[in-house]
């Protein structure tokens, strides 16, 4: 290919773990080219991100790399010197992290961060740095660049420094980006701009994009090829038009079919099992313990790449299974119980409010304290055994009403009523009761479970604190993780050791532990790759179908909203858009703002 920016040949990794070799990549290879958009998918442990840090030379010191080339261009990247390597980041090749908080610096302005990078890259004054990065502030679509510039990272929104993040990477100019996971726990607004930008500067900029995402629908907005990996091996590789809609092999059709749908003609539908490391890569097809559908022979020979139709090649003994997803099987009713008349939780004309200080004087007197209003007037009732969705962008109040609910922070105006009692005017002995009867799983599980507890302990740690002999409560956290699909070998493990989708499992299993009657979930399945997502809806469908807990639904994802939810609330800017029947809302939304998210919502 005349215009080859990127090539990868035969490329292996492993790493060291315990003394022992783990594959983590076999026998890559693609090409790109300049103005092209090369989607990977695949879920955790494909191997997808690994390939991005071999790219820029940032793997851990435990990772090896036995075989294969890396070259931009005529220059062969894993030969690189260190100082070599140093000049040609940035100028050549660039990469933009999944977390943008956690790559920006949080005590430098964003707009000197920029510069930074150019100054050290290219030739030029101070002033020349400042202009050029002002410049790429407002080709990223930042508004006010003079303003933005002299903000702090906590000072933006997730898709502010999204942005931010992405000009930092082009204001250098490279011929190659490699973005991971990008547009992660973005509202869906926010994603379908930061994707359109992605997609346009791809073309203007003639570069050559890598997007690694679990996020098939985010790969269907962008990408003009996908590759599509398993446990580090390439499954299938083609156009994305055809990938995603006439996928050859039974892995790209079993991720399609765990795409929770807007519409809810069929579930999502979770891939059986884990990806495993005991398959035997050299006589067996990897897949081979998840395949719906395999035969003897992917059991006893390793299948090969072969060309199919139109650019499209797969791993598979015997393509293609299906040629259309229509063929997928008749969707299965969830028959969640219909939610009662009566309400468990009303809210009636709720302010929440944030206090806002200003500091003058050098910051030693404080100005006078003023309110941030997050929530205005907001009333809704959440039917008891029902469940009810709040979605809306981020900032428009959301976890905000949560952390109220549970008596986390103070309502400035208004009554939240439970059981028909005011939630402000509980006492103490009260308020620990309603605690044990309304629980939440939170957004991020990593940071709200101990590191340095067992899980079957954590688990346990709300029947203890409500009063439950020892021996009670450790029996009823074991029953809980039984529950969740987590056998007695998880009872000992930390945190650390076990993967995003078990960690969530842990955390539900904490929330229901107690027998809540309201559970709250928090953005449950951000994150989450679309397998290990099927897998965690189904597992919340099935509790709400034996505990008859009422939901209360925060979320940003409105596919994963139709799976569960019942009835729906928008948000915008604190205030109450449009709430009523999710089947009514989405069918025949009346507000502006709802038509907004739903037509920002990505599907495949």
């Amino acid at each position: 290919m005349a215009d080859t920016v990127l090539s990868v040949r035969d490329l292996s990794i492993e790493f060291d773990v315990g003394g022992i070799a783990r594959p983590a990549v076999r026998d890559l290879s693609f090409d790109l080219s300049a103005g092209e958009v090369l989607g990977i998918v695949g879920e955790s442990g494909s191997g997808k991100s690994t390939i991005l840090f071999a790219i820029m030379r940032y793997l851990a010191d435990n990772a090896r790399v036995p075989n294969g080339s890396i070259r931009v261009g005529t220059q062969e990247l894993l030969t690189l010197s260190r100082r070599e390597l140093d000049h040609f980041r940035g100028n050549r090749i660039a990469m933009i992290f999944q977390d943008p908080t956690g790559a920006l610096n949080p005590s430098m302005r964003v707009g000197d961060q920029i510069a930074e990078g150019i100054l050290r890259h290219q030739t030029l004054t101070v002033a020349e740095a400042r202009a050029k990065t002002m410049s790429w502030m407002a080709r990223v679509q930042l508004e006010t660049p003079k303003l933005t510039y002299a903000k702090f990272p906590h000072e933006l929104s997730g898709g502010q420094r999204q942005r931010v993040m992405i000009a930092l990477a082009l204001a250098m100019e490279p011929d190659v980006l490699l973005m991971d996971e990008p547009t992660t726990a973005l509202d869906a607004v926010v994603q379908a701009h930061i994707l359109e930008l992605v997609r346009t500067l791809a073309v203007e900029e003639n570069l050559a994009l890598v997007f690694v995402t679990h996020d098939l629908a985010a790969i269907a907005k962008v990408a003009d090829r996908i590759l599509v990996l398993y446990a580090g091996e390439l499954m299938e590789n083609g156009p994305a038009n055809l990938v995603l809609n006439n996928p050859s092999h039974p892995y790209t059709q079993a991720l399609l079919k765990a795409m929770p749908k807007l519409d809810w003609s069929e579930p999502a539908l979770a891939i059986p099992g884990m990806i495993s490391e005991a398959v035997d890569r050299f006589s067996a097809c990897v897949f081979v313990d998840r395949c719906a559908q395999v035969k003897e022979k992917c059991r006893t020979t390793r299948p090969k790449l072969e060309p199919r139709r139109n650019g499209v090649v797969s791993r598979c003994h015997f393509q293609p299974f299906k040629p259309k997803l229509s063929a997928r099987p008749p969707r299965v009713e969830i028959s969640i119980p219909v939610k009662d008349s009566s309400s468990i939780l009303q809210l009636n004309n709720v302010t929440l409010e944030y206090p806002l200080k200003g500091v003058g004087l050098s910051g030693f007197l404080p100005w006078e304290a003023k309110q941030f209003q997050a929530v205005r007037d907001v009333s809704f009732n959440v039917p008891a055994n029902g469940a009810l969705a709040i979605v809306g962008e981020s900032g428009s109040g959301k976890s905000t009403i949560a952390r109220a609910i549970l008596g986390l922070m103070p309502v400035a105006r208004g009554t939240l009523i439970f059981g028909g009692e005011d939630i402000a005017q509980f006492s103490r002995t009260r308020l620990r009761e309603f605690r044990q009867m309304v629980q939440i799983a939170f957004q991020h599980p990593t940071s709200s479970l101990n590191p340095r507890k067992r899980i079957l302990h954590q688990v346990a740690r709300p029947v203890l604190l409500a009063g439950q002999t020892r021996d009670a409560g450790l029996q009823a956290a074991e029953e809980m993780l039984s529950a969740v699909g987590l056998n007695a070998s998880f009872h000992d493990r930390m945190p650390a050791s076990l993967s995003g989708g078990q960690l969530q499992r842990v955390a539900i299993a904490r929330a229901f532990v107690s027998c809540p009657k309201l559970l709250i979930l928090d953005e449950p399945t951000t994150a989450l790759d679309v397998s290990v997502q099927a897998g965690i809806l189904e597992l919340l469908v099935e509790l709400k179908l034996n505990t008859g807990c009422t939901f209360l639904l925060i979320s940003h994802d409105l596919a994963v909203v139709r799976q569960i939810a019942q009835d729906i609330l928008v948000l915008k800017g604190g205030v109450v858009c449009e709430t009523g029947d999710i089947d009514q809302v989405f069918s025949n939304p009346q507000h502006e703002y709802t038509k907004t998210l739903l037509n920002a919502a990505l599907q495949v």
